[in-house]
């Protein structure tokens, strides 16, 4: 199972978040307070995210995250207003209050965008490395006398070609289906109760 760090001041929310995501199958939950303690952590094992409040016991969660290995990814939970106060692009966002369903289903896509950070950055080579085996190569096909290959094209047919721009808006049967089907607010799921409300 894969692993993730759940860390808030609020002890009893940490509880409560671990055993959903436990109980789910989603991922084996490391309980934290801190930044120092997520640290020590990532340093004796690996984690795919770490789930985190705006603030820790130490300061702020954005400030970790400038540590964090490449392919752990961070998600803040909070309330909007604060996470807005948040500047880095590139740290998740889940405002509460939670729904069981899209926080389970959060986290799950949050460890499958790991495991292909890490196998990105597995696969990734220096310019050095890559000149060494394309030398390599050429020399194995001169050796075996094989034609050289042409270099391929982001299309079948060589160039890029954009795509028809759509002129008008969508006719009266779209509207049509749109007023028949409208939007199941319910299908989320129930919200978590106020007892997984961390604010």
């Amino acid at each position: 199972m894969d692993t993730v760090i759940v860390a808030f001041e609020n002890a009893k929310f940490v509880r409560q978040l671990r055993e959903l995501l436990e109980s789910a199958g989603v991922a084996e939950c490391l309980p934290c307070s801190s930044g120092d303690q997520v640290r020590r952590l990532l340093q004796r094992q690996g984690a795919c995210c770490v789930i985190c409040g705006p603030h820790l016991t130490d300061g702020p969660s954005e400030w970790l995250f400038d540590d964090l290995p490449p392919s752990c990814l961070m998600l803040m939970v909070g309330p909007k207003h604060q996470l807005d106060l948040c500047g880095s692009p590139d740290i998740f966002k889940l405002p509460t209050p939670l729904r069981r369903e899209e926080t389970v289903l959060t986290v799950r896509l949050l460890i499958q965008f790991s495991h292909r950070m890490e196998r990105f950055a597995r696969s990734s080579r220096s310019s050095a490395e890559q000149r060494d085996i394309d030398r390599a190569k050429r020399a194995l096909m001169e050796k075996r006398g094989l034609p050289r290959r042409r270099p391929t094209t982001g299309s079948r047919s060589g160039a890029w070609t954009r795509a028809a721009v759509w002129s008008r808006p969508p006719g009266r049967c779209w509207r049509s289906w749109r007023n028949r089907h409208p939007r199941d607010r319910a299908s989320s799921g129930p919200e978590l109760g106020p007892e997984l409300v961390l604010f």
